[in-house]
């Protein structure tokens, strides 16, 4: 997901995961690549593209629903014009290592935590416009009125935040 949105917020550390014992390792955006400390994760082909308007405000629906990968998306999101609306997220930003166990199962741990470029670790990320309550964000209408906040800041041709 972080190659995709890469251009739109160009290169440089997005963010951290940070272990039990407090070590940051970057992860981030360049060149049309998503890598975490020395390793390319992802990349698109020929190093990516540029947009055409570059430094356009981003509206980013998050809910219950967001969590994992896409509360990772929104911390690398934070600080580039963009803005939350929706419900807070699910709170279960973190990085999984699976491990292979003798009888053939899979054991997935989550083994950090996700930060932001502050170094702020994350758990629930709450909307900068809060849109009715967590649970009742799978209900259309509520996610419809996000939906409609966001359209209304993002015409206004200007950062969102």
């Amino acid at each position: 997901m972080l190659v995709a949105i890469g251009p739109l917020i160009g290169d440089g550390v997005r963010g951290f995961f940070v272990d039990n014992k407090g070590r940051r390792f970057p992860w981030g955006y360049s060149r049309g690549a998503a890598w975490s400390e020395d390793s390319i994760l992802t990349a698109l082909p020929e190093g990516g593209f540029t947009p055409r308007i570059p430094h356009r405000p981003v509206a980013v629906l998050i809910g219950p629903e967001t969590k994992s990968a896409g509360e990772a998306l929104a911390v690398a999101l934070w600080g580039h014009g963009s803005r939350t609306f929706g419900s807070a997220t699910a709170g279960l930003s973190g990085g999984n290592s699976v491990y292979h166990l003798p009888d053939g199962a899979l054991l997935a741990l989550t083994e950090v935590l996700v930060a932001s470029r502050e170094g702020q670790v994350v758990q629930r990320i709450e909307p900068d416009s809060s849109i009715g309550r967590a649970r009742d964000n799978r209900r259309a209408d509520v996610a419809d009125e996000a939906v409609r906040a966001a359209i209304r800041c993002l015409s206004l041709q200007a950062p969102c935040s």
